[in-house]
């Protein structure tokens, strides 16, 4: 028993705080069966664009799979390769932005989750419940996302297990909440059909409380952070002659076109449409990027990508 438990010891990899919460975050999508699935495939597709050896990568073809993530989200098809619908719909999704993005943040004080209750600390699940008469709602919180306050007794506390990386951010959210910036980011792959639920929860987040209807609980609530903000990523799975119908009388585009995080989709950004998903790093983590600004951090990490950032599964 006493080896089995050295051993297990010893696999743990010992992270900073973020860098641990955020190896956790990638490691419960993979644990997701239709993305586990898909991105074997989606993998090839990948490094169709990033070049299959790691030397080959650059910051310009990190930040390019935004603009193509619709194309390799649609190859799994049973039209494209004939292994049925391995695309898995909005949980495949919502893991491959949740994995795009966080490719953005690594090594970071930003970072984005697949909303999990057991990993979110209760004052930040109190902040963004909603509350209709006495019913309490966060079903449409599909991924979160955080840039952490620059508090580096936290920041800089090594972690080598997940509980005590859960048990850090509870401790870190409750000394810092009001520094706290936070981000929802609702994920649908379909536009047409979904864009009037985040023009209505983004409108209820901004209102804070209407008629039977508030925002939060036990006195947190979202405006209290640094910064917050409501964004919605799309694929979108309508055929590309539709999309590119689309402008901005559109009813779809006018839902989503003020929300305060912004719209985005895995297409190539379009004035007054949407923004490429990559710049949904840009308009809401920012201020995770302490020097040298989002792309030199890309370029940074591309080194590390069979190493210390293997867990994206890569190289």
């Amino acid at each position: 028993m006493k080896k089995k438990i050295k051993k297990n010891l010893e696999k743990e990899k010992k992270l900073v705080l973020i860098e641990k919460l955020r190896e956790l975050s990638i490691s419960k999508i993979f644990s997701v069966k239709t993305f586990q699935n898909a991105f074997s495939y989606w993998k090839e597709d990948i490094l169709q664009i990033l070049g299959k050896d790691v030397n080959a990568v650059s910051e310009d073809k990190i930040l390019l799979l935004g603009q193509n993530l619709r194309d390799i989200f649609m190859s799994t098809s049973s039209k494209k390769r004939g292994q049925g619908d391995l695309s898995g719909g909005g949980a495949a999704w919502e893991c491959l932005c949740t994995w795009y993005l966080n490719l953005l943040l690594a090594n970071t004080r930003g970072i984005v989750f697949k909303f999990s209750k057991p990993i979110f600390p209760e004052a930040i699940r109190n902040s963004i419940t909603i509350k209709y008469n006495n019913f309490e709602n966060t079903s449409e919180t599909d991924l979160l996302g955080f840039v952490f306050p620059e508090n580096q007794n936290f920041i800089n506390t090594i972690c080598g297990f997940n509980n005590e990386a859960i048990e850090k951010f509870n401790e870190f959210v409750l000394e810092d909440y009001n520094k706290f910036e936070v981000c929802i980011l609702q994920c649908k792959t379909n536009w047409n059909d979904n864009a009037q639920i985040p023009f209505l929860y983004n409108l209820i987040y901004e209102l804070g409380s209407a008629k039977n209807v508030s925002v939060g609980k036990n006195s947190r609530v979202t405006s209290d952070y640094k910064k917050f903000s409501y964004a919605f990523l799309t694929v979108p799975t309508q055929k590309i002659n539709n999309i590119e119908k689309l402008d901005n009388s559109s009813v779809a585009v006018q839902r989503v076109r003020n929300l305060t995080g912004g719209n985005y989709w895995g297409l190539k950004s379009k004035n007054g449409i949407a923004y490429s998903l990559d710049e949904c790093v840009n308009n809401n983590f920012r201020n995770a990027f302490d020097k040298g600004g989002i792309r030199e951090n890309i370029k940074k990490n591309i080194k590390l990508l069979n190493s210390d950032l293997s867990y994206f599964k890569l190289f």
